[in-house]
């Protein structure tokens, strides 16, 4: 996202962890403003030394993608989205 600085997970004593042999893929996404540009993306990690006690998920969820279901309609400037669920399985803190 535009102006997104970093993620620290040491904060909640957690980390995301990457196995070994993982492919990172970065995704890129611009909006044309009229102007050239150049853009700097950056990336860095920190090593833990010991196991964290938690793993850091990340989770998404989307609305329904059905045309019926997610159809706005034309001209609507205050369309309200469907709702979208998680259900968790286990007990969860989240942040």
């Amino acid at each position: 996202m535009p102006g997104h600085t970093f993620d620290d997970y040491r904060l909640y004593n957690s980390a995301k962890l990457i196995p070994a042999g993982s492919d990172i893929v970065f995704q890129m996404h611009y909006t044309p403003n009229g102007k050239e540009a150049t853009d700097l993306p950056r990336i860095g990690f920190t090593v833990a030394k010991t196991a964290p006690e938690r793993e850091y998920l990340t989770l998404f969820a989307t609305s329904p993608q059905d045309p019926k279901s997610f159809a706005i309609p034309p001209n609507d400037p205050n369309w309200k989205s469907p709702d979208a669920q998680g259900i968790f399985q286990q007990n969860v803190e989240l942040v």
